[in-house]
């Protein structure tokens, strides 16, 4: 009887979660607040995690190298504040536009589109909550501060993380 090899799985593919967001907008600035607390995680070393800041063309060079990408951003739903949705790219269209607050930003709805047309298409996921305010300000409303570690268990869920280590990924 002769032996078979068996080719060993390579590395695995590097994914990018990114959070946007303007914390001088109030609940906006909730996708960079869930990277600050995701860093505190032990998570694998394919998974990185970025603060997108605002977002708009500088989200493309931070998916360089990336298979995947998870975006966490505040987005209009019409849902009730701090309500969590996973959303593709279909359902990411159907939202109404947001608010711009400078003609030199570009929406997050705006930029992914752009990525499906990079040689090397990065598959992406986007974990949207439902901002109770956007205006002026810094701080989170209760209702989306509340909802944060719902979103990394969320997120972590959808890189398949689970583990002892995340407080958050039993909840």
């Amino acid at each position: 009887m002769s032996e078979v090899a068996v080719p060993l799985a390579g590395p695995l593919p590097m994914v990018a979660v990114i959070g946007i967001g303007n914390p001088l907008l109030g609940d906006d600035g909730v996708g960079v607040e869930v990277i600050k607390e995701m860093e505190r995680l032990a998570l694998p070393k394919h998974i990185r995690l970025y603060d997108g800041g605002v977002g708009g063309f500088s989200l493309l060079g931070l998916m360089e190298g990336h298979r995947e990408a998870i975006f966490v951003d505040a987005l209009e739903m019409g849902l009730k504040p701090g309500s969590i949705r996973q959303l593709d790219m279909e359902k990411l269209k159907a939202l109404k536009p947001q608010l711009r607050y400078s003609l030199h930003e570009v929406s997050l709805k705006e930029c992914l589109p752009l990525l499906q047309l990079l040689d090397n298409p990065v598959k992406i996921s986007v974990i949207g909550i439902q901002p109770k305010t956007v205006s002026p300000g810094l701080g989170l409303s209760p209702e989306v501060r509340d909802s944060i570690p719902y979103v990394i268990k969320t997120v972590l869920k959808v890189l398949g993380v689970k583990d002892a280590e995340n407080p958050y990924s039993g909840r």
